[in-house]
């Protein structure tokens, strides 16, 4: 949502720019620009692509670009779910709940708590590096989309020199040359407008989903330390930003039980 909410205002101020230029947006469209900025920067991404599963690779990027907002109460409420005796049920899609869910089939396996500990460590530190190469690697791409404009632009220059040099008039040379820089426009554009974001994106998103990985291995081990629940609430409240209302819990129906 947020990515949607970014390419709408600056679809707004570009409009708003053009309008305000008095220029149209078919101005801006140059297929040589455009074979050389998206081709360009698409055939670096693929032979950089990193050693990873290409559906992992994609999924951990659809992850990135998604929302995160309410992930952590949900963990939390996931966290004292389990805690209450209640099975993890459902399809596991978020780090956070495969290591409940994990966590929980090594408890009922009998593991002690450092062995549960170094287990699920061991895979969140696997998704985290995963994530991180996978970040790392579309910022590295963001580096490419200028280059490639620039080379779209001495393309556009050499056709303007030639030009010139057939006796094109003052018109038709200034055409060619607006022409020409339109492919660094789109590099610049595809950097700093879709390729970079996207990457610090995915780079914010994995160390939220570390934190939230990290909950769901406190709880495990809470569970497993046999820690009372009023323990673990206060433990949970801990995760809880200071301006929202701590987690509460009925405390008759704990004393009932």
């Amino acid at each position: 949502m947020k990515i949607l909410i970014g390419f709408i205002i600056i679809t707004a101020g570009f409009y708003v720019s053009l309008d305000h230029l008095d220029q149209s947006i078919t101005q801006f469209w140059d297929l040589i620009a455009f074979a050389m900025v998206v081709c360009g920067t698409l055939a670096v991404s693929i032979m950089t692509l990193p050693s990873l599963k290409i559906k992992h690779s994609l999924s951990i990027i659809l992850r990135g670009v998604s929302g995160n907002h309410g992930l952590r109460e949900d963990c939390i409420q996931n966290s004292l779910y389990l805690m209450q005796g209640n099975v993890p049920n459902g399809k596991a899609k978020r780090i956070d709940q495969k290591i409940l869910v994990d966590g929980f089939e090594l408890l009922r396996l009998g593991f002690s708590t450092d062995k549960i500990r170094d287990i699920l460590m061991d895979r969140i530190e696997k998704y985290t590096d995963d994530s991180v190469t996978v970040g790392q690697w579309i910022r590295s791409l963001s580096k490419y989309p200028p280059a490639f404009g620039l080379a779209g632009t001495v393309l556009g220059l050499v056709h303007l020199m030639k030009g010139l040099s057939e006796g094109a008039d003052p018109k038709e040379t200034g055409l060619r040359m607006a022409v020409a820089l339109i492919a660094t426009f789109y590099g610049i554009v595809v950097a700093n407008i879709c390729v970079n974001p996207i990457g610090d994106r995915i780079m914010s998103n994995t160390k939220e989903d570390q934190n939230l990985a990290e909950i769901s291995l406190n709880t495990i081990l809470m569970i497993s330390d046999r820690t009372n629940y009023v323990e673990a609430m206060e433990h949970m409240n801990n995760y809880v930003p200071n301006q929202y209302k701590k987690l509460s819990f009925d405390y008759g129906a704990l004393e009932a039980s």
